[in-house]
């Protein structure tokens, strides 16, 4: 059985290794899908209750929300200075694409010991990235 649940987070970032538009800082309203799959539990019929559901998703709402998502290792001056100045700020190990952060929620989720099976990360209503736990992927979770 597969559940899904969905959160909603403004935020800004910039692609500091990409040539064009996307190497400006700017802004998206994301959405993030995230599937989990398991049996039922036969006594309360469900796999996981949507509201425990939610309060592992609450801390990742609440690192995206209103954030600026930067590279960490080629944004570190224009992070100390936004911290300096009181912004929220997440650094990432990587640039913080769609494909970075589903791989973020994901592997955020796994170490919590959720039975993840995909994150679906919208950066825009048409553009989106899946990500499934492929191994050969870097398992980072900050």
């Amino acid at each position: 059985m597969r559940i899904r649940k969905e959160i909603t987070v403004d935020y800004a970032h910039r692609l500091s290794q990409h040539n064009g538009q996307c190497s400006n800082i700017h802004g998206h309203t994301g959405r993030i899908v995230v599937e989990l799959s398991g049996r039922t539990d036969p006594r309360t019929g469900m796999v996981m209750d949507f509201g425990d559901m939610k309060r592992f998703l609450d801390p990742i709402r609440d690192r995206l929300d209103h954030a600026i998502v930067l590279n960490d290792c080629f944004d570190q001056d224009i992070i100390h200075f936004m911290q300096a100045k009181g912004f929220k700020v997440m650094a990432l190990w990587d640039e913080p694409t769609a494909e970075n952060l589903a791989r973020w929620v994901y592997n955020t989720m796994e170490a919590d010991d959720l039975p993840v099976s995909e994150v679906t990360f919208y950066e825009t209503e048409n553009n989106y990235a899946i990500y499934r736990g492929e191994g050969d992927e870097p398992k980072e979770t900050d």
